[in-house]
C-alpha cells in the first residue's frame, strides 16, 4: 500500500513538473561512457534523486528516464551534493558541473543556473555545496549534472569521456503557510510569549507576518506561552497549538529540535498555557518563530510548519491560522558592565583560582612584556606576567613599574 501511494505521489509531481517547467528545452549536452560514467548522485544526503543508470544509456540520459525521482530544495539554504564516478578499468581524474534552472524557463543558460563546478579533478567521490537565494521563485525546476575526464564539461554540445544526466523533478520550495478556509470558523486571537503581547484579528489567507514584533530569549531558560483562540458564529472548536523556532536560520522549521511546543492532540477551546525551553547550548541568533493553530475536530489538520508541495495528493489545511514573530536568542557570553579593568582581572579572569597560566610565548617590543614576583598588589596573587599592546608602564592591572598610571605598582 505504501509503495503504491508513494508511486502515485511521485507520478503526480512529475506530471506537474513537466507541464509547468518546459517553456523551452535545455541545450543538448552529451558525453560518452566507454570508460567512465556517473555512478552516484545524492542531494542533502538523500537518495531521492538517486538512480544513475550506469553506462548502459550512453553519454546522456533522456530526462523522462528520471521522472520517477524528485527532491525538494529549500530557498535561502545551502545544499550539499555528493558525486561519484564509475569506471570500467583504471580510475581517471574527473571534473563535475551541476546546473539548476532557477528561473524556471526550461534551460540552463541564465546567470546563476550553474550552481557547482569542481575546482580540480578526482577519481573518487566529490562533495560540494550550493546556495539557493531567497529571491528565486518557488516551483518545479530542471537539474543537470555532468562529469568529464580531464577538464570541466562544456555547457552544451558533445564531449568525450563522461556522462550527463538531466532531471525534471526538482522542486524549489519555501516554507509558506496558508489555509483554504481561513476566517470561516477560528483565528488566533492573542499570543503571549515572554514580552510578546499581541492581539490580532483574522487574515484572509490564514497567515500573518508579525516579524516586526520581537522578544529576547536567553539560552538555557524556559518561558511561559499563553495562546488564545478566537471564534466566529460557527461556534467554538478544540484547537491544537504548535510553535517552532528556526534556530539555524535556514528559513525552514524542519530541523531536529526546532519544534519547541505542542499543546497536544486533544485540543482546547480556551486559552492554552505552556512553556518553551531554549537549550543551553543555543548560539546567539536573531531568527523567526512560527505559531500555528489547527482544529482537532476536523481530522485533517497538518502538524507541519510549511504548506505541502502544490499538486501532490494533499493540500494546505482548510481551517486554522499561523503567525510569525522574531526572537533574539542570547547564547552564553561574557559581559562586564560598569566595572574597571582592574576588577575584570580580579573578579573574572582570575577569580577563584580556577586555572593556571603557563608556557606563554611572546613576540614584540621589550617594553610590552613584564614579569612580577613578591607582589604587593591587592589583586590576590603575587607573581605573574603582564602583556600589553603598548608600554607596560602605563598598562592597567598588575605592573612592574611603581606609580604606573592606572596600574598597580609592585
Amino acid at each position: 500500500m505504501n509503495r503504491i501511494l508513494h508511486l502515485f505521489i511521485v507520478l503526480c509531481f512529475a506530471a506537474i513538473a513537466k507541464t509547468s517547467v518546459l517553456l523551452a528545452q535545455p541545450c543538448n549536452l552529451c558525453g560518452s561512457t566507454n570508460a567512465e560514467w556517473i555512478s552516484g548522485f545524492t542531494l542533502n544526503g538523500s537518495g531521492l534523486l538517486l538512480g544513475p543508470p550506469g553506462p548502459g544509456i550512453g553519454g546522456c540520459a533522456d530526462p523522462t528516464l528520471f521522472d520517477g525521482y524528485f527532491v525538494i530544495l529549500k530557498k535561502g539554504a545551502t545544499h550539499t551534493l555528493t558525486l561519484t564516478p564509475g569506471f570500467s578499468n583504471a580510475p581517471q581524474s574527473e571534473f563535475w558541473k551541476c546546473w539548476i534552472d532557477l528561473n524556471h524557463d526550461g534551460d540552463f543558460d541564465d546567470v546563476g543556473d550553474l550552481v557547482f563546478a569542481s575546482n580540480s579533478g578526482s577519481s573518487g567521490t566529490v562533495n560540494g555545496t550550493f546556495f539557493i537565494p531567497l529571491t528565486v521563485e518557488e516551483g518545479p525546476a530542471l537539474m543537470r549534472v555532468a562529469m568529464r575526464r580531464g577538464s570541466l564539461p562544456p555547457d552544451c554540445g558533445n564531449y568525450s569521456n563522461g556522462q550527463t544526466l538531466t532531471y525534471h523533478s526538482v522542486y524549489i520550495d519555501e516554507c509558506d503557510l496558508s489555509f483554504t478556509s481561513a476566517c470561516a470558523r477560528e483565528y488566533i486571537k492573542q499570543v503571549n510569549v515572554n514580552t510578546i503581547n499581541n492581539a490580532s484579528g483574522c487574515s484572509s489567507t490564514g497567515y500573518q507576518d508579525f516579524t516586526n514584533i520581537t522578544t529576547t530569549l536567553d539560552a538555557g531558560n524556559a518561558y511561559q506561552v499563553q495562546l488564545t483562540p478566537g471564534f466566529f458564529n460557527a461556534g467554538q472548536h478544540p484547537e491544537r497549538w504548535l510553535i517552532w523556532i528556526d534556530y539555524n536560520k535556514d528559513y525552514d522549521f524542519e530541523d531536529p529540535g526546532e519544534q519547541v511546543f505542542d499543546s497536544g492532540a486533544a485540543g482546547s477551546t480556551s486559552t492554552i498555557f505552556g512553556n518553551i525551553n531554549i537549550p543551553a547550548g543555543t548560539p546567539t541568533v536573531t531568527t523567526r518563530m512560527r505559531i500555528k493553530m489547527i482544529p482537532t475536530d476536523t481530522g485533517g489538520g497538518s502538524l507541519d510548519p510549511c504548506d505541502p508541495i502544490p499538486g501532490l495528493w494533499f493540500g494546505p489545511d482548510a481551517f486554522g491560522e499561523a503567525e510569525d514573530y522574531t526572537v533574539k536568542i542570547k547564547g552564553l557570553s561574557l559581559e562586564v558592565q560598569n566595572d574597571s579593568p582592574e576588577n575584570l582581572v580580579k573578579n573574572v579572569l582570575f577569580g577563584g583560582n580556577c586555572f593556571d597560566v603557563a608556557n606563554v610565548s611572546f613576540s614584540g617590543q621589550g617594553d610590552q612584556i613584564g614579569f612580577f614576583s613578591n607582589g604587593l598588589t591587592n589583586i590576590g596573587f603575587n607573581n605573574g606576567v603582564i602583556l600589553a599592546s603598548g608600554s607596560i608602564s602605563v598598562a592597567s592591572g598588575p605592573n612592574n613599574s611603581d606609580g604606573a598610571s592606572g596600574g598597580f605598582g609592585i
